[in-house]
């Protein structure tokens, strides 16, 4: 594919495969969930499952069958699998980017992990902005050491030079799409590939998962002098407040600055 929406449109078609293949759910009526806040492109299916209403308002009719739970709530995400044997899949990201740079508790991916497979639904980890080295691991979901049915990836593929995006998955999956189901016309290009599997290379070669790793966060005040300094009424406004985090995946709430 070429664009995160893309990998993630191509992982919500999956899903719905899996749904009419493999767990036998009647033909229409698979449903997929999401976490409130998400955000995984502009796209009507993208937009169907949004919460934000500067992505939806009138953009309708949306997708139907796209259900919504609070994110970081496993209590909600069972309640949800237990009662309705037609979801076929949650759709979550390892860290919310849109939403506020919104980090999980400890523990989280793998209870959802867990969650999935007694409820036969697919785990889709929507990897596109934490993969890829960004958080000190190759993909986020490595923190929890947790394994996804399907992982979107893009944005830092192709180190950012070209627009590349995917998903990974196992074989058994992967063959719901036969040839002509699922396609993309610049998707899998020879520059696109080449790209990629450079940019790959060098993330290994050069140690920069593990360059970030070592970086890590910096501490809680020095963000908050560096932002102030650059926009001092920023921890005032509505949008720096919206999810209580800050643009920076610090994992910590801004309500009342440090001295």
């Amino acid at each position: 594919m070429n664009t995160g929406v893309e990998a993630c449109e191509t992982a919500v078609k999956l899903a719905r495969r899996f749904a009419y293949q493999i767990k036998n759910i009647p033909e229409n009526q698979a449903k997929i969930v999401f976490a409130e806040n998400n955000f995984w492109g502009r796209s009507i299916a993208a937009v169907s499952a949004s919460t934000d209403a500067s992505s939806y308002k009138n953009f309708g009719p949306f997708v139907p069958n796209f259900e919504i739970i609070p994110y970081n709530n496993t209590e909600a995400l069972e309640n949800k699998l237990k009662n309705d044997p037609n979801i076929c899949a949650f759709m979550v990201e390892p860290i919310q980017g849109e939403a506020g740079v919104y980090v999980p508790d400890d523990g989280y991916l793998t209870k959802v992990s867990a969650l999935c497979k007694k409820y036969n639904v697919l785990f889709i980890a929507d990897e596109v902005q934490t993969g890829i080295g960004r958080t000190g691991k190759l993909l986020c979901v490595d923190h929890e050491n947790v394994k996804p049915d399907v992982v979107c990836v893009g944005k830092a593929l192709a180190g950012g030079f070209y627009p590349v995006s995917g998903i990974l998955s196992s074989k058994k999956l992967m063959d719901v799409f036969e040839p002509g189901s699922h396609g993309s016309t610049f998707g899998g290009n020879p520059l696109a590939a080449s790209l990629a599997m450079t940019a790959l290379d060098i993330l290994v070669d050069e140690k920069l998962v593990e360059n970030s790793e070592k970086q890590g966060p910096p501490p809680p005040q020095v963000v908050y002098q560096k932002i102030n300094n650059r926009m001092p009424k920023l921890f005032n406004s509505a949008q720096f407040s919206r999810n209580n985090s800050l643009p920076a995946a610090s994992n910590i709430a801004p309500q009342t600055p440090p001295p």
